[in-house]
């Protein structure tokens, strides 16, 4: 079969929610993956499923046959635009029309943007602007906050009823869940002619403090969180005893900057305008906190 959509990342939390969604059509959608475990359970689900290494671009020809849009997406590591530029000269060389991959919202360094300083950032714009300058026709598609990075928080939640972190009080994010970023992805890949060269940031329907999203797990687990803010350089230090690598604790520092002078808190009708469907509260994700 020709005109197939390929998935690079259907094993990550946007990249399952996006497969799901794709299982109606799945005999005309091909996951990459890295192992033969992995490759029998998505195959059980309809899909056709090509083992490859990204690591090595040459091992990738066969997993393009007969593709004529790509879903790129891969974990956020200092390798990043590299191997993505890999993977995105071996698709046009054989023969992709389309590509659309997950990138960043607030990464255009123009806009003076604290949050365009990070590396994943600086990575993310490099890859558009790669992208771009191929030729082939691209949706970027920039979600806000994950919904689901709010998780990290929660051993110390139900241990100590408090999190931590250095969002200022009243800064605000309009946090996304990863099935709302999914859902535009699905929308971009099976209605694709509306989508070319097109730009979309993705948030949630509203944007909250640390404080709000304390009272929503309150209610929700049924006992007293706190939000308790850590000034940007204890936090430095905390992550950094933790083993954290360097860049991610420069990221990080750099993306409560950006949200604590509100770049963070747009609020988008992406969601809303591509599916009709409204995006995910955290009220209705906060029941994820429960034991």
């Amino acid at each position: 079969m020709t005109n197939k959509i390929l998935v690079i990342g259907g094993t990550g939390k946007i990249g399952s929610e996006l497969l799901t969604m794709l299982e109606p059509i799945a005999p005309s959608v091909r996951v990459l993956v890295r192992n033969q475990e992995i490759q029998s359970v998505i195959k059980n689900k309809g899909f056709d499923v090509a083992l490859g290494d990204l690591e090595n671009p040459n091992t990738l020809t066969h997993v393009f046959n007969g593709i004529s849009k790509l879903f790129l997406l891969t974990a956020p590591a200092p390798n990043q635009a590299g191997l993505q530029k890999a993977v995105i000269k071996k698709a046009k060389e054989e023969g992709v029309k389309f590509i659309t991959r997950i990138s960043a919202m607030g990464i255009d360094p123009s806009s003076e943007n604290p949050l365009s300083e990070a590396y994943l950032a600086q990575w993310h714009y490099e890859l558009e602007k790669y992208l771009e300058d191929t030729g082939l026709s691209f949706c970027h598609l920039r979600p806000n906050f994950f919904m689901q990075n709010i998780l990290a928080f929660k051993p110390s939640i139900l241990q100590e009823g408090k999190f931590y972190g250095a969002l200022q009080k009243g800064a605000q994010i309009s946090l996304v869940h990863v099935k709302d970023i999914a859902r535009v992805a699905y929308h971009v890949l099976t209605d694709t002619e509306k989508h070319m060269n097109k730009m979309y940031n993705i948030t949630g329907p509203e944007a909250l403090t640390f404080d709000d999203i304390a009272r929503e797990i309150s209610l929700a687990i049924g006992k007293s969180v706190e939000y308790c803010y850590v000034a940007p350089e204890q936090l430095k230090k905390s992550l950094e005893v933790q083993g954290i690598p360097d860049w991610f604790v420069h990221d990080k520092l750099c993306f409560f900057k950006g949200y604590n002078l509100g770049y963070g808190k747009r609020v988008e009708r992406t969601v809303e305008n591509l599916s009709h469907l409204s995006p995910t509260s955290f009220r209705a994700f906060v029941g994820n906190f429960k034991n």
